[in-house]
């Protein structure tokens, strides 16, 4: 009886090679098996297996990892112009700043033209737009704080500017104003004026 049912066991056990391996008998598939012949499959050794399991584990995760959908590839992308605005204001704020102490506390001669330089110097490389700061040439105390023969009356840039609004107010243009102050004021009294801190 015993017998009986592990030749059925047996015989089931062959029958499941043989439809597996799609060999006729018990010998071929064996060594189909044994041979890494199988029809339509690849035999591999186990580490192999282990290696190729743990390789598509890892393109999952990889593919996973950067797959973005339309909408969070667009934030995405919002997200980082936002950030380079905000790094270009912060610069342009902090170019004004200095250029703002360079002329109120270090009283360094800019005109309209070198500040903008020293905007743009600062804005692209801030250290290297501190050094063009420095090389401009402070103004002399007795041009910013110039006074009149008998010493009281200021004259300098305020007498200067004065002078020019007088001017503009008479209907001239700036630039005719200012060519009538450089002729009427000293070289020092104007360039008070054309060096002054800005308003």
């Amino acid at each position: 009886m015993k017998l009986d049912e592990r030749n059925q066991e047996l015989e089931a056990g062959a029958a499941a090679i043989t439809e597996a391996t799609g060999a006729e008998d018990l010998p071929a598939a064996a060594a189909a098996l044994t041979e890494g012949t199988l029809p339509g499959r690849v035999v591999l050794a186990e580490a192999d297996h282990k290696r190729l399991t743990a390789a598509e584990a890892e393109l999952r995760t990889l593919k996973e990892g950067i797959t973005l959908t339309q909408a969070e590839h667009q934030a995405l992308k919002e997200g980082a112009e936002d950030g380079r605005q905000a790094r270009t204001q912060l610069s342009e704020m902090r170019a004004d700043q200095a250029i703002a102490n360079a002329t109120d506390r270090e009283h360094r001669m800019l005109n309209d033209e070198a500040r903008k330089i020293a905007r743009k110097a600062l804005v692209a490389n801030y250290d290297e737009g501190l050094n063009l700061l420095k090389s401009y040439p402070v103004m002399p105390k007795e041009l910013r704080e110039p006074s009149g023969a008998d010493g009281d009356a200021p004259t300098g840039a305020a007498t200067v500017q004065a002078f020019i609004d007088e001017q503009l107010a008479a209907g001239k243009q700036l630039r005719d104003a200012t060519s009538e102050a450089r002729k009427k004021f000293s070289a020092a009294e104007f360039n008070a004026w054309k060096y002054r801190p800005a308003a």
